[in-house]
């Protein structure tokens, strides 16, 4: 017997010749083989389904560590749940990770005090403070993202630096995002003008195990080895031909979250 198979309850009927009852047995196992695809003459070690008083509580896919290929197949692979939806093709359903995910670990540096500063001629990047800017931090398996925040304040004293790059970055497991271009426009008045810079940026997929976040800066890249400085300055500006001076401090600052 092969598909289609028919499980009628009538058959067979009361007066059939008892004789035929082992032919009976044989069709009905080869109709439960086919219907369900069973292996046949194979030990099943586990069972296709879990049924309670209630119903049934669930279905047990085993991994066939490949993608359905026909339309309408649900199938495991690995830790993903595919259908074939036909003319759309295979699309996920379900993955082992949880909806949403969570907050592994997360952290603020900030440089110390107030009129403080850091600077560097270096062409590459540099740690701006290795005890106050950089972290180690033990990232877990299967982490999904680290996202990191910075503030600081840049200036190049009494020069201009004219690359047209970026000169300050975070360095997050081994990956450099976040990076902020700087033109300065050195002295004015007598005064450096303070530039003040935003940086964000996002690591995907990053590498477990310990790793380093840290802000980094560097100097002109090409041409005089100009100094590029971050300092925690009041706030300046220039109004009226004048250089103004408030009293609000910006300290270097850098924030991270890991996420799985």
């Amino acid at each position: 017997m092969a598909l289609p198979a028919t499980f009628d309850p009538t058959v067979p009927s009361g007066t059939e010749d008892i004789s035929l009852g082992d032919d009976r047995i044989r069709a009905v196992t080869l109709a439960i083989v086919d219907a369900f695809g069973i292996p046949a003459a194979t030990a099943v070690a586990n069972a296709i389904m879990n049924v309670t008083a209630a119903g049934l509580k669930n279905v047990v896919l085993q991994d066939a560590a490949s993608d359905p290929v026909a339309a309408g197949q649900l199938q495991r692979n690995g830790s993903l749940l595919k259908f074939h939806s036909g003319a759309g093709g295979v699309v996920t359903l379900a993955t082992a990770a949880a909806p949403g995910g969570s907050i592994a670990l997360a952290g603020t540096l900030r440089a110390p005090g107030t009129n403080g500063q850091y600077t560097t001629s270096s062409p590459t990047y540099t740690d701006v403070d290795i005890t106050n800017l950089k972290a180690t931090v033990n990232v877990p398996a299967g982490a999904k993202f680290i996202l990191v925040w910075g503030v600081a304040t840049l200036t190049c004293p009494a020069n201009t630096i004219g690359d047209a790059v970026d000169h300050v970055s975070v360095l997050a497991a081994g990956t450099r995002v976040a990076q902020t271009g700087f033109i300065s426009t050195g002295v004015f008045g007598g005064v450096n003008v303070f530039n003040d810079v935003t940086l964000f940026g996002v690591v995907a997929n990053p590498p477990s195990g310990s790793r380093t976040i840290a802000m980094q800066f560097r100097g002109q890249t090409s041409g005089p080895p100009f100094p590029v400085t971050i300092q925690d300055k009041p706030v300046q500006w220039i109004e009226g031909g004048a250089v103004g001076t408030g009293g609000q401090y910006n300290l270097a600052q850098l924030m991270y979250v890991v996420t799985t």
